[in-house]
């Protein structure tokens, strides 16, 4: 009552997540705490982890991990949501529902053909033209810096409609590739990953350039160039 007298949203909110608390430990309740184990060591075995690498993903020891497929250890909420963000499944998976997954197909993943350098600048070029992303670059050279080196970032608290998308996409990228190279990930799972990540995306359509719109231009203290074009509907929006 008192989230309602607050804010109507954050109570809509709060009521929603306690179904989806209570859903969850309902459905959880239905399946004996054997097949939950049988599934987690079905699932670990497809995803080509031993015992001690998914036990390093959940920072818990191997034994821990042998406990729970055993049927030793009691399942809680908390940990088969765990287990389901280290496997990188839905969490009712692993109470034996089979969820069918968006896959991107192989037609949609070589869209965008890197045969030569100048497919990585049109590339470039490409993820530029649209007002939904603030692109930075960052450019360091001598002899105002001991380095030459050069970046692209995106401010995840910027006003482009995918900017804060974007940088929770490279956080994961990032992830999955430090898990690749301590092989705690096959290729084909990394692979796997990749066409599912394109699929989930597929949906967020982005907004194209109109006619000939104004550069907005951003200098950090760092020294960063950030650019976002100036989308001409925000103007109708404010007025």
């Amino acid at each position: 009552m008192v989230f309602c007298l607050q804010s109507n949203k954050l109570y809509v909110f709060y009521a929603f997540f306690i179904r989806l608390e209570r859903r969850f430990r309902m459905a959880v309740q239905t399946f004996t705490q054997e097949e939950i184990a049988k599934n987690l060591k079905r699932i670990r075995k497809e995803r080509k982890l031993n015992q001690k690498q998914l036990a390093a993903l959940l920072d818990k020891s191997e034994r821990t991990i042998q406990n729970y497929e055993a049927g030793e250890t009691d399942f809680s909420i908390s940990m088969l949501k765990d287990i389901a963000i280290a496997l990188d499944i839905d969490w009712r998976e692993l109470i034996g529902e089979r969820i069918e997954i968006p896959i991107a197909s192989q037609s949609e993943m070589d869209k965008y053909r890197i045969d030569n350098f100048g497919d990585i600048v049109s590339l470039l070029f490409k993820l530029q033209e649209t007002y939904d992303v603030t692109m930075g670059l960052q450019v360091a050279k001598p002899p105002e810096d001991m380095e030459w080196k050069a970046g692209i970032s995106i401010d995840g608290k910027g006003n482009g409609k995918y900017d804060a998308d974007f940088c929770l996409f490279l956080e994961n990228w990032r992830d999955k590739l430090d898990m690749l190279c301590h092989n705690l990930l096959s290729m084909e799972g990394y692979r796997e990953w990749q066409r599912k990540t394109v699929a989930y995306y597929s949906s967020g359509a982005v907004t194209p350039l109109q006619g000939h719109p104004d550069m907005e231009l951003c200098v950090l203290e760092s020294g960063e160039h950030s650019y976002r074009w100036k989308n001409p509907n925000d103007d109708k929006k404010e007025n």
